[in-house]
């Protein structure tokens, strides 16, 4: 046999071989499985498209947000809304709530009109200065969105007019109210008593039993201190140190005070205490309020004769679930001249010792 006879022969068997390892590859991997792993590749790649937040927006039927979120880089991406809620209302600045009608959407807003209203370092008197105006839109809630946007096209004239408009808007317009009256938290004698120093004639209403306990811890009056009482942050500490790892919190109306409890508690539980402007929108089955009994000055934000004092107890009073501990001046408190008008007062009344 030549040479190009084998050559041919070689030829010819690597030809077989090639159209037989293609025929093999074929019997391997037949057609309908080769079609069900690509369906099998789309779903999955549907599946990943649907987590990715421009999809999700499109299908999902409630959209929860922060205000930063929304205003910083959402209020575009979102699409058509049928209808838009804002949640503490009474505690969510009014430039940040503007920005929801521009959607064109129905707003509702929810929330407690007794309680503090958004955190501004600046006052009125700041207020009322040329340059400071325009900041009443951070120092007024939502609540005033009606009033606002009543300016029409003299946008100029907003600030003077809310300047104008007190603390909390007296009444609404346009505007349609309801309110939600009944708690299934304070029984019958703790929503007596915050209908009557509290809500007024939006009477609250129980709807059961109490599920709150409340309870006063002693500690003495420091009228030295500038909103701060050492005594009664360590008595903090001492409660605190017994409440474990459940759900708790410690709140008082002063950062003086705040700071100094933490400086006597175990830094791990260090996030635990805040103010009570700091605690909106959060809640605790337990909480210890430290009233920082100390100079004249601590008494504004516990007196709930004035309206700030009497929002900060009142939202103070709406982070707990379950338990209450008072830490004040129990004697103090007993005997004001006043106690009959002060909340402090009056739950020390209805309530047991730790």
């Amino acid at each position: 046999m030549s040479n190009w006879d084998l050559i041919a022969q070689a030829i010819q068997e690597l030809t077989g071989l090639r159209q037989a390892a293609f025929n093999v590859g074929l019997e391997v991997r037949p057609l309908r499985e080769i079609e069900a792993e690509l369906a099998g590749q789309r779903a999955h790649e549907n599946e990943l498209l649907n987590l990715t937040l421009e999809r999700r927006l499109t299908i999902v039927q409630v959209i929860g947000l922060t205000w930063d979120r929304y205003i910083g880089d959402m209020h575009d991406q979102i699409p058509h809304v049928h209808h838009i809620f804002i949640d503490e209302a009474a505690f969510t600045p009014l430039i940040k709530a503007l920005v929801v009608f521009a959607k064109g959407a129905p707003v509702t807003l929810l929330g407690d009109h007794k309680q503090l209203p958004p955190v501004c370092e600046m006052d009125d008197k700041g207020f009322r200065t040329k340059g400071g105006q325009s900041c009443i839109l951070w120092g007024k809630s939502a609540l005033f969105c009606e009033k606002a946007l009543s300016v029409s096209h003299q946008v100029g004239n907003m600030p003077s007019k809310l300047l104008k408009a007190g603390s909390r808007p007296v009444s609404f317009g346009e505007m349609r109210t309801a309110s939600l009256k009944f708690s299934h938290r304070f029984g019958p004698e703790l929503a007596a008593l915050l209908s009557e120093l509290v809500y007024g004639r939006h009477r609250l209403r129980s709807a059961g039993p109490s599920t709150l306990i409340v309870e006063v811890l002693h500690a003495a009056k420091e009228p030295n201190g500038d909103k701060c009482n050492v005594a009664q942050a360590a008595q903090v500490a001492a409660v605190a140190q017994r409440l474990g790892q459940g759900s708790w919190a410690i709140l008082t109306p002063y950062r003086n005070q705040r700071d100094q409890i933490k400086n006597v508690l175990n830094s791990r539980l260090a996030d635990r205490v805040l103010t009570v402007a700091g605690s909106q929108g959060q809640e605790w089955d337990t909480v210890i309020f430290c009233t920082a009994d100390s100079n004249s000055k601590s008494l504004f934000l516990n007196n709930s004769t004035n309206p700030k004092g009497e929002a900060c107890l009142n939202t103070a009073l709406s982070r707990v679930k379950r338990r209450l501990v008072l830490v004040l001046d129990k004697n103090f408190w007993e005997n004001k001249h006043d106690g009959d008008k002060q909340l402090l007062s009056r739950l020390i009344k209805i309530a047991g010792p730790w």
